[in-house]
């Protein structure tokens, strides 16, 4: 029986590649060159940095604050802060009272310290400080349709006490602040708008009238006051003249009581 033939194949050469500086030659021509190769030296660095990559993806960026001042400083400036306080800028507002535009102004300087210390961009600036003058200016406007309302109660609380004597009390008020007042008491009242507190008015206008010397009542009221003109009505009504028809005072009691009636309730009389 004839030995058959062995017949051994040989291994395929296996190519040795130079894996130190000129790793990137195993790479294809059109990749190897590029940027994001070139911080790896080795292919050994270049794998390392691929695990790492994807052990990162899927995980939530964390941000956070740098503790150096100097470090803290750039990465808020990165973010859209201007390098100095100065470079804030914010667009003037429409429509805000007079005292509430002075006083803002006063403090813009201390917004702007205070926003570039916080790191704020420049556009959350300028919507904080926009948000920040509409709810003044919202709460002012208030404040002054406030005011104006217990101003106009209060002037109609005195017409309706002093009726007729109105004009005369307020000339009494007028001239007893003339006369007790400085120019800095008269600045100070208009200023603070004390000056139309009604309980005040009446203080001044009690003092007018006793400096001309009219006969003040305890409670303020004078000869013309609708409660004076009801005392001058009862005092006549109490007469018995008034009441007996055959009395020839009656007449001229009953008119005399008419014509106070008519200027104690001057809108239920009107004028002919």
């Amino acid at each position: 029986m004839a030995e058959e033939e062995v017949v051994v194949e040989e291994a395929p050469a296996v190519v040795q590649v130079d894996t130190g500086d000129d790793w990137k030659q195993a790479l294809p021509e059109d990749i190897r060159d590029d940027a994001n190769f070139s911080k790896y030296t080795s292919m050994e660095s270049f794998a390392k940095g691929h695990l790492n990559a994807v052990s990162m993806l899927g995980k939530e960026v964390e941000l956070k604050l740098p503790d150096n001042d100097d470090e803290r400083n750039d990465f808020y400036n990165k973010l859209g802060r201007p390098e100095e306080p100065a470079g804030y800028e914010f667009k003037a507002q429409e429509g805000v009272p007079e005292e509430l535009a002075t006083y803002v102004e006063g403090r813009i300087e201390d917004f702007r310290q205070a926003a570039h210390k916080m790191g704020l961009s420049s556009s959350q600036a300028s919507a904080l400080h926009d948000w920040y003058m509409e709810g003044n200016k919202e709460s002012s406007m208030a404040i002054g349709e406030t005011v104006a309302a217990t101003r106009k109660e209060g002037w109609d609380s005195l017409q309706k006490e002093w009726g007729e004597g109105y004009d005369r009390h307020m000339t009494a008020a007028k001239n007893a602040l003339a006369e007790f007042g400085d120019e800095g008491l008269v600045t100070y009242l208009e200023e603070t708008g004390l000056g139309d507190h009604p309980g005040l008015i009446k203080a001044f206008a009690n003092a007018g009238l006793a400096i001309k010397g009219d006969t003040v009542l305890e409670d303020g009221d004078s000869g013309d006051t609708p409660a004076a003109l009801d005392g001058q009505i009862k005092e006549i009504m109490a007469r018995n003249e008034y009441w007996d028809a055959d009395s020839p005072e009656r007449p001229a009691l009953v008119r005399k009581v008419s014509d106070l009636m008519k200027r104690m309730h001057p809108n239920q009389h009107p004028q002919a």
